[in-house]
């Protein structure tokens, strides 16, 4: 679950920091608190090696203010 309050991320939304090798698989749900705009991108998983597996679920849905708002999950 990730919460996403803004902009900045680790203060206003959440951010996961991995150290050493990294497997990505599965995905996130999301708990929106604000309404971003259509391009916005929020960085929630960084890592200091090289992301071994790299399979994520393409996107995620949150709803905010009677609106759907779909994320796609990326990862480079």
């Amino acid at each position: 679950m990730i919460d996403i309050n803004g902009y900045v991320a680790g203060v206003d939304h959440d951010l996961i920091e991995n150290v050493n090798e990294a497997y990505f698989n599965g995905g996130f749900a999301v708990n929106l608190t604000f309404e971003p705009q259509i391009g916005d991108e929020f960085v929630v998983f960084t890592s200091d090696s090289e992301i071994t597996n790299c399979s994520p679920e393409t996107n995620t849905t949150a709803s905010y203010n009677n609106s759907n708002h779909v994320f796609d999950i990326l990862c480079n």
